[in-house]
């Protein structure tokens, strides 16, 4: 998935981390003990489904708004890593 949309990535979450046909659906990954984010403060782009970045474009993936507080999706993420 590649977008900055939170109205796209929550879902997303909510989606990958479902205990029916998710990460947390323990008949189909029993094994799975745990689930990590690449966050970085920032990262080189490169194309994603044919679709080229801007000139000198820069990516990053946080779970973090600019003040140290959960974003919408580091909300969705750390909930959904519980479980809940």
């Amino acid at each position: 998935m590649g977008s900055d949309n939170s109205t796209e990535i929550v879902p997303f979450i909510e989606e990958l981390f479902s205990s029916q046909g998710g990460l947390n659906d323990k008949s189909k990954f029993p094994f799975l003990e745990s689930v990590s984010w690449f966050s970085d403060g920032g990262f080189s782009s490169f194309n994603v489904s044919g679709i080229a970045p801007r000139p000198n474009e820069v990516w990053v993936s946080t779970l973090y708004d600019p003040y140290g507080g959960l974003n919408a999706v580091g909300e969705a993420f750390f909930k959904n890593c519980k479980g809940q």
